[in-house]
């Protein structure tokens, strides 16, 4: 098998890994698609929060210069997750 074929395997191997992915936010979410949207949108914040969170708490001499800081301009951030329910 070339590259391009195990490239190609692979990447039908990732789409179906991300197509069960989905089906799953949106069965946990009672089939509401607009609710696991909402509920994958404040998880990436709270993840994008806590990355840089932990971010700054690394030493630069720890990280030696290699950690560059994240500026998320205008990104909203929550402290917590919330499931698809919390919002009805």
């Amino acid at each position: 098998m070339n590259a391009a074929q195990y490239s190609k395997k692979s990447g039908a191997k990732t789409t179906a890994l991300v197509e069960a992915e989905v089906a799953e936010a949106i069965a946990s979410c009672g089939g509401d698609v607009r609710a696991a949207l909402r509920a994958t949108l404040i998880a990436n914040a709270y993840l994008e929060a806590e990355i840089e969170r932990l971010t700054e708490a690394i030493s630069t001499g720890f990280a030696r210069g290699r950690m560059r800081k994240a500026h998320l301009n205008g990104s909203r951030r929550f402290r917590g997750q919330r499931s698809c329910n919390d919002y009805d």
